[in-house]
């Protein structure tokens, strides 16, 4: 009985994986993409939750204006991947010119004041 159980329960969490299996693959992505496009890109930090939500937002971009035109890269994850990324990098640029690059942060312990 008790095997049973546990059986059945591990099959509806498999289930549940599989329905949204896509969401957290782009999201994962999303993660990846936002963190390396911010170790390439100076300029002042966003903190990690803006991070991950302009990955999220630079991997939809990307995956949807800039994939069809790497046809250069023969594996389609392997795309996939470097389109997140050049979509991140590239909204990163855009917000960056728009808000200033600059670190305009006046916190007391990272100015020693």
């Amino acid at each position: 009985m008790r095997y049973q159980l546990l059986s059945t329960f591990a099959y509806f969490i498999m289930e549940q994986f599989q329905e949204h299996k896509m969401l957290i693959i782009a999201i994962g992505l999303g993660i990846l993409a936002g963190v390396i496009a911010q170790m390439i890109i100076p300029g002042r930090g966003f903190g990690m939750g803006a991070t991950i939500l302009i990955g999220i937002a630079g991997s939809v971009l990307g995956n949807k204006f800039l994939m069809p035109y790497m046809t250069f890269i023969n594996d389609h994850l392997f795309r996939r991947i470097a389109s997140a990324i050049v979509g991140a990098l590239v909204l990163m640029m855009l917000i960056n010119a728009i808000r200033g690059g600059g670190d305009n942060d006046k916190t007391h312990w990272r100015t020693g004041s």
